[in-house]
């Protein structure tokens, strides 16, 4: 815990009185649940929420900061967190609230969860949520599977907006890792002597294998297991040696967050992380996933080597740091502070870890070539190094990676200043005043008190200059150069205390599209921009077949069945820009197998599969079968022919966009003719017994009355019932020779030619 300063006191006769203890954390979080309850307006409350406490952090001087979650008639609340601030004594200071409206709407979705789930592939989990994480609260749901998570209204099916579901990117052992290097490690001794990748004093983090197989479940991985407790060669030939880079940093993380913040783990409970390495879902990438508890890596690619360096294994451990305090959602500017705070903390466990196969600096996964050879996944202090990130701030929305500069870009400049360093130089934006940096600690110090008091789910970046401020404040006084450096590290890129005046084009929304395969598009987009400039479009993820011009007229012919997410962007003279996605879904009707024509006789036995092949489940209608016959909705033709005729057959697939396609198909029936002889026959004398077995005649079996069994010379001929396939015919002959014959016997008197067999002996 960082304290903000001494206070020196003096006295003549008497000792200082103690200081009185701080508070329980059990008492504040009472004593909050309580501020809120007698007065729910100071986190726009309602009569029909429920609060519950997540976190409980009291400063040195007695300072409480509560974080409570809440719930509107049982469901989940999302961007409903808040923070109570209160004085040592439980008075109420201040709130930090995510939503901005009080909550009053029906929880009764018009949208089924089932049509909900088609939004995502696979076998999505849907759950009735409140969404109250930008303007007016509606009734959602929440669709999560594949690595995604969609919020959908559910009043009118509306997607809201897309959330990446994974957040990307004992006893002294020795390891060789590829990135670490030679380096010590923390392992269990177990009953058999060997060792295992689990490190009992640091909650018991393991590494295990997934053994190339894709997302698999903790529980389908494997341990890392070794006898003489030296795990890893540094080449990718042995497993564990990806294993070495991983737990080592996991230690390193650890490490850093309990000596510089008392932080016992990544909940804060003293509960160790999995970290799982060889994750082919995760090649060439690294990602933090809340429903495990888990990190995964994968194995690298052939442009790159694997993303399992320090500065990257600490910040996927960081996202759950900021998954167990302000939980800031993975999109717009709250996502961007969500990865900064990972790289911020990456980088700073990567000075603190000081090792000499990776010296420390400002640029995030440099070791694993991301950018070419020696090229980095982010440039702290020059973030637009990469071509698609920012760090100046111009108010138009991006991907959650690029946003995250402004924030970062922000951090170097606090913690190195704005002038020529040795590691960059961070001019202001726009003529911003120079900034004198106050060193990594302190910054991170201020960054750390801010995520875990003063940061909530939705938090801007005009808001984490709130936060920090105050953080500042906090731990170093509002009259203190630090203070003073937070908010000129800010401005300089372009972050003001309030947001100011949106400089940035304005794009209009585009409504989401269902179109067909083979449909030819026209569509225009548009925007309008306060500087009057002209604009230029572009686009990412159109459907195939589609292009857009430079004054965004979309156009082209649809020719592929699938969906995309496009993104429309629009870019002014001075660079500033704006985004707006949509869902596209691009269909095809259904390809109708051609089943060719059919001939079947009268009574006889139908069963005939109907095949299609579509994105989605079909159902199928008939016309024209012949009498006697019907068709499922699921395009399987049973029953037996009534009457002799010629008929054309139509059978239509539809799909649920209502697109069918059809093909029509000659089906005659002829008379009954000749009954089938059975097709194989079999005959075996025993003694004075021969056993006679036969495979049941071809046909409908409803218009057999039975068989007719004879043996020559000399033989009986008896009749069996129709579901017979052998009989035994006694009291012949064992020195003679003798054939069977079996004969089909029908309802309506026809016989089958016989079949004929020689008895063996």
């Amino acid at each position: 815990m960082i304290t903000a300063g001494i206070a020196v006191m003096t006295t003549t006769t008497q000792a200082a009185a103690a200081p009185p203890p701080l508070p329980d954390p059990g008492r504040a979080a009472a004593d909050a649940t309580s501020v809120v309850q007698r007065d729910r307006s100071t986190v726009r409350g309602g009569p029909d929420e429920k609060y519950a406490v997540s976190d409980v952090l009291v400063d040195p001087d007695g300072s409480r900061h509560v974080r409570l979650h809440r719930t509107y008639h049982g469901l989940e609340v999302l961007g409903g967190d808040f923070v109570v601030h209160s004085t040592a004594d439980g008075r109420l200071s201040s709130t930090t609230v995510a939503q901005d409206q009080v909550i009053k709407l029906s929880t009764k979705p018009a949208v089924s969860a089932k049509k909900a789930a088609a939004a995502v592939r696979g076998k999505p989990a849907t759950t009735l949520v409140v969404d109250a994480a930008a303007g007016t609260p509606v009734l959602a749901w929440r669709v999560r599977g594949d690595g995604v998570e969609k919020i959908l209204d559910a009043s009118t099916g509306k997607l809201r907006r897309t959330v990446d579901d994974i957040r990307m990117s004992g006893h002294a052992g020795t390891g060789h890792g590829q990135l670490s290097g030679p380096v010590t490690l923390n392992t269990t001794r177990r009953d058999d002597g060997s060792y295992q990748l689990v490190d009992p004093d640091r909650g018991n983090s393991e590494t295990r294998n997934a053994l190339r197989r894709n997302f698999p479940a903790p529980g389908d991985t494997a341990a890392f297991t070794d006898a003489d407790n030296a795990w890893g060669d540094g080449t990718l030939a042995d497993p564990a040696t990806l294993a070495v880079d991983v737990q080592h940093g996991v230690q390193q993380t650890w490490d850093f967050f309990q000596r510089t913040y008392g932080r016992n783990g990544i909940a804060n409970d003293g509960r160790g992380a999995l970290a799982i390495v060889h994750d082919s879902s995760a090649d060439g990438n690294a990602s933090w996933s809340d429903s495990c508890f888990c990190m995964r890596f994968g194995a690298g690619d052939s442009r790159k080597k694997a993303l399992t360096s320090q500065d990257i294994v600490a910040h996927e451990w960081a996202h759950g740091v900021t998954s167990a305090t302000a939980d800031l959602q993975y999109w717009g500017q709250s996502g961007g502070l969500n990865e900064a705070t990972s790289d911020i903390f990456g980088t700073l466990v990567e000075f603190a870890a000081a090792n000499p196969v990776d010296p420390p600096d400002y640029l995030i996964g440099e070791q694993s070539d991301v950018g070419g050879e020696g090229g980095a996944l982010r440039y702290m202090d020059d973030p637009a190094r990469d071509g698609r990130s920012i760090g100046c701030w111009d108010g138009a929305d991006r991907d959650v990676h690029y946003l995250s500069g402004v924030p970062n870009r922000f951090f170097y400049t606090l913690a190195e200043g704005s002038a020529r360093s040795a590691w960059s130089e961070a001019t202001p934006c726009r003529g911003a005043a120079p900034v004198t940096g106050i060193g990594r600690d302190k910054a991170g110090a201020i960054w750390y008190h801010a995520l875990t008091r003063y940061m909530v789910s939705t938090t801007t970046f005009s808001e984490a200059r709130a936060a920090t401020l105050r953080s500042a404040e906090d731990l170093h006084g509002k009259d203190s150069t630090e203070y003073a450096a937070v908010a000129a590290a800010w401005t300089a890129v372009q972050v003001e205390a309030t947001p100011s005046v949106k400089q940035t084009p304005t794009i209009v929304p585009i409504a989401d599209r269902t179109d067909r395969v083979g449909d030819t598009v026209r569509l225009q987009a548009e925007a309008t921009d306060l500087q009057g400039g002209p604009l230029r479009f572009t686009a990412e993820e159109l459907p195939k077949g589609l292009t857009i011009s430079e004054d965004g007229l979309i156009t082209g012919t649809l020719v592929e069945d699938a969906w995309s997410t496009p993104a429309i962007i629009v870019t002014d003279p001075d660079g500033y820009k704006d985004v707006t996605d949509f869902w596209w879904e691009v269909h095809a009707p259904p390809v109708v197998e051609d089943p060719g024509p059919q001939r079947t006789e009268v009574d006889a036995l139908v069963e005939l599969q109907l095949k299609a092949t579509d994105r989605e489940y079909v159902q199928w209608q008939f016309t024209g079968l012949p009498d006697g016959l019907s068709g499922n909705d699921r395009g399987r033709v049973t029953g037996s022919p009534t009457r002799e005729g010629a008929f054309e057959v139509t059978a239509t697939a539809t799909d649920s966009h209502g697109t069918a396609s059809s093909v029509t198909f000659a089906w005659t029936i002829t008379a009954v003719g000749p009954p089938a002889p059975v097709p194989e026959l079999y005959a075996f004398m025993t003694g004075s017994d021969v056993q006679v077995l036969w495979f049941t005649a071809p046909g409908n079996p409803e218009t057999i009355a039975g068989y007719e069994v004879t043996i020559s010379p000399d033989g009986p001929t008896v009749t069996v019932d129709a579901g017979a396939i052998t009989t035994i015919i006694p009291d012949l002959d064992p020195t003679k020779e003798y054939t069977v014959s079996v004969v089909t016997l029908h309802r309506d008197g026809r016989r089958s030619t016989p079949t004929t067999a020689e008895v063996w002996k």
